[in-house]
């Protein structure tokens, strides 16, 4: 009997030809895909759940606590209340003098009342309530809200509001009152000011150093030469304050340093810090920039480097999560790690403004101006969403569809070839 009439020769001459057959169809994959792996393992790109266009530009947003709302307003006066499943306002209203508009805003983490600054130093207090927005008092002084996106500032369940002044004035409101508990001149402007989610400290970043406050007035200041930005723990335990000149200082409410200066190389344009005060991240940048993130002990660790100054930074309660912004681009980390990156203006005259994160990090918000086309409320989740644009994301898709063909025509030609190769012997 021929070899090839016996069933259990035949059978091992099949079996030792697929194995080769397999070997030659795994080097032919390696051939097509290696080639491809760098796109394969690029970064994961990301879109807006929803995004809201405004006739101008967008200047601040803020989100509650459990992300299910989001306030925004800038040049147009408006103030807009979304809801996180929409990207058409549940609420708008307009507030301020003509030609002026919103500077800054800040929603308490409990959702129920929202502060709003506009240029024209009016300064608002709202509370939401059955799916609307109801006036609580407005306060118009002669001092003009700080032109700033974070000079406003809010208590966690809304019963305290700073504000920081243009003339450089910081003043304390209750909610119960549109006369301010205190007001203080600290220096020529106030460029930013948070205050502690239980509502005992406020600090205040000046041209002339920090400056830090309770319910009474001055405690202390921080001579830190032009201070740019401010953090504080929900307690208030943890305060820290950065300047343009990079200098990053930790400090308790007493005005005892927990930690020696940091050198941040760049101006520090904006700070968070994590509910107990553990950790702490910060935007940095000048021509290019920086997204950093440190503790009350150790050295920074770059989270990312960025092609342009790194411009706002928010970080979820846990300090576990984080989303930061430079001019263009908004990221997204996890335990430190970049999961994905969305460029949001395609221009080259636009900038983020700011930047929002809910308490466990799920929600986002971001929103851009300086622009004739970039003016946008843009809201994101933690899980990525495919890009919604022509870009990068679509020409990986390609390549990878172009790369399954090629490795399927490979296969097939293998498979020809043996089986002509068979038929032949």
């Amino acid at each position: 009997m021929s070899p090839v009439g016996n069933p259990a020769t035949l059978s091992g001459v099949l079996y030792f030809s697929t194995i080769h057959m397999m070997r030659e169809w795994i080097v032919a994959f390696l051939v097509v895909f290696l080639p491809l792996s760098p796109i394969l393992s690029a970064e994961q790109k990301s879109s807006p759940v929803w995004t809201y266009r405004a006739e101008d530009g967008i200047n601040s947003v803020s989100i509650s606590g459990d992300g299910k709302l989001a306030i925004a307003g800038g040049f147009e006066r408006y103030v807009w209340v979304f809801r996180n499943d929409t990207g058409e306002p549940a609420w708008r209203s307009r507030i301020g003098e003509e030609y002026s508009y919103i500077n800054s805003l800040a929603i308490s983490s409990d959702g129920l009342y929202f502060a709003v600054g506009c240029n024209d130093g009016r300064v608002a207090l709202y509370q939401w309530k059955a799916g609307t927005a109801e006036l609580v008092w407005t306060y118009s002084g002669r001092e003009k809200v700080s032109p700033y996106p974070r000079a406003v500032a809010i208590s966690g369940d809304g019963s305290w509001v700073a504000v920081g002044m243009a003339s450089g004035e910081v003043a304390l409101f209750s909610k119960d009152n549109s006369t301010p508990v205190w007001m203080e001149k600290c220096g020529r402007q106030v460029i930013s000011v948070s205050i502690s989610r239980n509502g005992r400290y406020v600090v205040a970043a000046t041209d002339n150093g920090a400056f830090v406050f309770d319910s009474t007035g001055r405690i202390f200041s921080s001579r830190t030469g032009f201070t740019t930005a401010t953090a504080i723990s929900d307690d208030g335990s943890v305060i820290a304050v950065g300047n343009r000149e990079g200098k990053l200082r930790i400090l308790d409410p007493s005005g005892q340093t927990k930690r020696e200066d940091l050198s941040l190389e760049r101006c520090i344009w904006s700070l968070d810090m994590s509910s107990d005060g553990r950790y702490l991240v910060a935007a940095i940048g000048e021509q290019t920039g920086k997204i950093l993130k440190c503790a009350l002990e150790g050295e920074p660790s770059v989270l990312a480097e960025t092609d342009l100054p790194a411009s706002a930074v928010s970080i979820s309660s846990d300090g576990l999560r984080v989303f930061a912004a430079d001019a263009q681009n908004v990221y997204f980390f996890e335990n430190d790690q970049l999961i994905w990156r969305c460029k949001v203006v395609k221009g080259w005259d636009g900038n983020i403004e700011c930047v929002d994160l809910s308490d466990a990090g799920q929600y986002m918000i971001a929103c851009t101006s300086r622009s004739d086309t970039e003016h946008k409320v843009y809201f994101f989740q933690a899980a990525p969403l495919p890009p919604k644009e022509e870009g990068v994301g679509r020409i990986n898709m390609i390549l990878v569809a172009v790369g399954l063909v090629v490795a399927i025509l490979a296969i097939i030609l293998i498979l020809r070839r043996r089986i002509s190769q068979e038929m032949v012997t």
